[in-house]
């Protein structure tokens, strides 16, 4: 290469470059030109998430307060033909969510409110009244609390799922003796809902170790009283009711006025009318499980209340 000429050594360097710049070029410009293969696949329009259409009907979806499960996977017992008939349109909220001024403004915001269980951890105790018990637990002013009594004498109703449960996760449960366990029970068993006494009943889970437990799961023969008859008219009559618990403690509460579900001398569900309202009280029954009424009793109750407004 010493012996090459610069000028003829810069000739053949520049020539090979260009055949190289020249042949990739022409793979790209191959490349470039080929067809390229689009493969097209059809997906029906209802088979994407956001495109299926809930064909459940509509009380299955928008009856919230029926338990503490999750509603969301249930198709309901009957064909979609029984709950149109079976309920009107109505309006409800949780207690928690309730716009109180808007309802002391519009008392037909709302036609149902709810109260769903609660965990002991969640609880507080301040006196002798359920409800206000309920309303300090949920930061609810005592004027707020005036506006919810206002609106269920002028006919509201106010569905409460009374149950306290006490899991063994619950922050206040290491500090729960047998005995304060005994004075929490006297304190529910002193309190009262609009001018009645409760009905308190406790199940206890078996424990398998510290953090486990033997679910309870009682199966209760409706025994209705006389005033409950006409409710049972109105579609089929209730069997059985299924009361499931997962935690370890299930504390039980109703009105003391008049039965809705009784088994043997426990009154499990009542309701107490005050003014042209009701306050309703009932354990979480489940509502699932086909084999049993626990949707049909609570569309039956709930139709039944609604529709007998004074």
């Amino acid at each position: 290469m010493k012996n090459v000429p610069r000028f003829l050594f810069m000739l053949i360097f520049c020539s090979t470059l260009v055949s190289c710049t020249q042949g990739k070029d022409k793979i790209m410009s191959d490349y470039l030109e080929k067809p390229e293969e689009v493969h097209i696949f059809t997906v029906p329009a209802n088979s994407l998430a956001r495109e299926v259409i809930d064909s459940r009907p509509p009380i299955i979806r928008g009856f919230p307060f029926i338990s503490t499960q999750p509603v969301t996977n249930n198709k309901g017992k009957f064909p979609p033909e029984f709950y149109t008939l079976a309920l009107k349109e109505f309006r409800s909220e949780s207690l928690q969510q309730v716009d109180f001024w808007s309802l002391k403004k519009n008392p037909n915001l709302y036609d149902v409110i709810y109260i769903k269980p609660m965990l002991l951890g969640e609880f507080k105790v301040k006196g002798k009244n359920l409800l206000e018990n309920i309303a300090y637990t949920y930061n609810i002013s005592a004027d707020q609390l005036i506006i919810l009594d206002n609106w269920v004498q002028n006919g509201g109703i106010l569905w409460i799922e009374s149950a306290i449960y006490i899991s063994l996760y619950d922050y206040k449960f290491n500090k729960f003796s047998d005995k304060e366990l005994e004075s929490f029970l006297t304190k529910l068993n002193g309190m009262s809902l609009y001018d009645r006494k409760l009905n308190v009943h406790m199940l206890r889970a078996k424990k398998t170790d510290d953090i486990h437990v033997e679910g309870i799961s009682q199966e209760i023969v409706a025994s209705a009283s006389g005033t409950f008859g006409d409710i049972r008219e109105i579609n089929e009559k209730i069997r059985t009711l299924l009361l499931e618990q997962s935690d370890y403690i299930g504390i039980y509460l109703s009105v003391a006025a008049t039965p809705i579900i009784k088994n043997g001398d426990k009154v499990y569900a009542s309701y107490v009318e005050s003014g042209k309202g009701k306050v309703i009280t009932l354990p979480p029954f489940d509502f699932v499980k086909t084999s049993h009424d626990g949707e049909l009793f609570r569309l039956t109750l709930l139709s039944w209340a609604l529709n007998n407004n004074k």
